[in-house]
């Protein structure tokens, strides 16, 4: 757990693996079965591969999550939906040898909200090991096969970057993920505002995109998939993810193209990734 913009700078260390420690010392577990991930969006998503396969766990990885996306808050996730009291115990660590244990709590959301707060002060990056949970749960209330699919999406872009075809991207990612009913091009631009601040552990801000003339189009978007919108800009807000696509058009009405729990991906057309917050 931590804020992007911390994450970009501060050198990781083994602070997930330290804080599975913790919470199986202090549930008194020598192991476990399997390591999944909270969400499977950024660092996080890796975090069960690179704990599970770690020496000292050696433990496979379950191919889901708890969002089927990314989002910074804890409690919205799809177990909660469904039952409570499933996310506590936990514990954190700042890799560094600070460690906090949460045993109990009256609802769901103060328990985020004391983890925020209690990692802002451990600076604002931290390892979290929530509570255990049975396979059961898993394929009762997670969302599935999320790992495999982020799998498929990079190789999507590492073919695309290998045979220079980045700038449709775009497409061939929609394409990758089961066409038009699975995902929606929205806009083609090029961003000309950001405003960004850190608060409490979070990154806030907003970009502003502009479209794209048509003499700065690239020749190879010729005959690419039409957007959602066209003209004028897109504003996209986040809070450590992006939260909505506004469009705004040339004559000053507005419109909402995509809003979580979407997922909105602001994609380079040079490298095909998507840019961080």
């Amino acid at each position: 757990m931590s804020s992007p913009a911390v994450s970009n700078e501060r050198l990781s260390a083994n602070e997930t693996e330290q804080a599975m420690r913790e919470l199986m010392e202090y549930l008194r577990h020598d192991s476990f079965d399997v390591a999944m991930s909270l969400e499977i969006g950024g660092v996080n998503g890796l975090q069960p591969l690179l704990v599970g396969s770690s020496k000292v766990f050696d433990r496979p990885t379950v191919d889901a999550d708890w969002m089927g996306r990314a989002y910074p808050t804890y409690w919205q996730t799809t177990i909660c939906v469904y039952e409570t009291e499933q996310l506590v115990p936990y514990a954190i660590a700042s890799g560094d040898g600070k460690s906090i244990i949460m045993t109990k709590t009256t609802n769901d959301e103060i328990v985020d909200r004391a983890l925020r707060a209690s990692c802002t002060e451990m600076g604002s990056r931290v390892g979290m090991a929530a509570k255990p949970t049975t396979k059961e749960k898993v394929t009762k209330y997670s969302v599935l096969n999320t790992m495999s699919l982020a799998w498929r999406i990079g190789r999507c872009i590492a073919r695309a970057t290998k045979h220079n075809t980045t700038s449709t991207i775009a497409e061939q990612i929609i394409d990758e993920v089961g066409g038009p009913e699975s995902a929606k091009f929205l806009f083609r631009g090029k961003i000309i505002g950001v405003e960004r601040r850190l608060w409490k552990g979070h990154s806030y801000g907003e970009i502003t995109i502009q479209q794209i003339v048509d003499e700065e189009q690239e020749s190879t978007t010729s005959g690419a998939m039409e957007t959602v919108a066209v003209g004028g800009v897109i504003k996209v807000p986040f809070k450590n993810e992006n939260i909505y696509a506004k469009h705004v058009k040339d004559d000053g009405t507005e419109e909402y193209v995509a809003m979580v729990p979407d997922l909105i991906a602001v994609l380079d057309t040079q490298s095909g990734k998507a840019l961080g917050v």
